[in-house]
């Protein structure tokens, strides 16, 4: 009853909002957009996502307006903050603490004034510092390893995930490198692949796994990256 009360409350305030505001997008890049147009999610009721790396449920989502439009899915973040308000925006979804990783063990999880910026990599801690973005504090988490993680919370549900968006600041290629993908198929991923020419991306690690497993480049944007099964 509470969980169905504030999902009625999410999508009336947006609503609400839409009418106020001119806005057509949550996502920091309009990826949420592109996403809809290559391929329709609306009432697929039977089809969930899978968002690792979810962030804020609203701010610069790329789920979001899946959610609104009546997709759920299963949100994963390791950010106490970002968790809590997911379950509150939005109930419907599976909303999890974690800290994924390509395998179950012991990491640092550095905190960032900017949320979105947090992360486990220290390659990407060092190249925000000489940017001069510094981290705030660093937690030790136990991280989940994805194999791990798909076994205990995936595994009965896969066939079901339409959709999955893979943002973790750095690490993408080490979760992605694990997953099955015989048996993992999602229509549509959404995943951060920086600091690539376009003229090169043949020789991206992270595209020439996803092509070799069927997946074809259908946009890129400055961060973000849509993959769509061929």
């Amino acid at each position: 009853m509470i969980k169905n009360l504030l999902h009625f409350i999410t999508i009336i305030l947006y609503k609400f909002l839409k009418k106020i505001f001119i806005f057509r997008t949550f996502s920091q890049e309009g990826e949420d957009i592109i996403i809809s147009r290559i391929y329709n999610f609306k009432n697929l009721r039977s089809k969930i996502f899978l968002d690792i790396g979810a962030g804020h449920p609203i701010k610069y989502s790329n789920t979001f307006l899946l959610y609104i439009n009546g997709l759920n899915g299963i949100s994963i973040d390791a950010n106490n903050k970002n968790i809590f308000l997911h379950k509150i925006f939005r109930p419907k979804d599976i909303s999890k603490k974690l800290l994924i990783s390509s395998n179950t063990t012991n990491k640092y999880f550095y905190i960032f004034e900017d949320s979105e910026l947090n992360t486990s990599s220290k390659k990407k801690v060092n190249f925000l510092k000489k940017r001069k973005i510094n981290y705030k504090k660093k937690i030790l988490y136990q991280t989940l390893g994805i194999k791990d993680f798909f076994k205990k919370y995936i595994n009965k549900k896969i066939k079901k995930i339409i959709f999955f968006n893979l943002d973790v600041e750095g690490l993408e290629y080490e979760i992605i490198k694990d997953i099955n993908w015989k048996l993992f198929k999602p229509k549509v991923i959404c995943i951060e692949i920086f600091d690539y020419d376009l003229n090169k991306s043949r020789g991206n690690k992270i595209i020439k796994l996803l092509s070799k497993n069927g997946y074809k480049l259908k946009s890129k944007l400055y961060n973000s990256s849509i993959f769509v099964k061929k």
